[in-house]
């Protein structure tokens, strides 16, 4: 396995706190986080994107017939009141 290699940042101590928060409920080092959100910003290629969406969008989902469909987005409106 080929040697890891160090890097440094500097972050203002509020922004790493809340990092420190978010490795905490996640079970994982704030360094993981680095690590992942440079995995997923920079070496994520786009046919990996692109077959995310093309899954997404190949779901099929029952809904219900526009009635009862519109009946239930009136009701969300309205904060669940009938």
């Amino acid at each position: 396995m080929p040697q890891t290699r160090r890097a440094q940042i500097l972050m203002e101590p509020d922004e790493y706190q809340k990092l420190e928060e978010i490795a905490a409920r996640q079970h994982v080092s704030v360094s993981e986080l680095f690590r992942s959100a440079v995995r997923e910003r920079y070496f994520t290629t786009r046919s990996d994107k692109q077959r995310a969406v093309d899954s997404i969008a190949g779901m099929r989902i029952e809904l219900p017939e526009w009635p009862e469909l519109k009946r239930e987005i009136q009701e969300a409106k309205n904060g669940g009141i009938h």
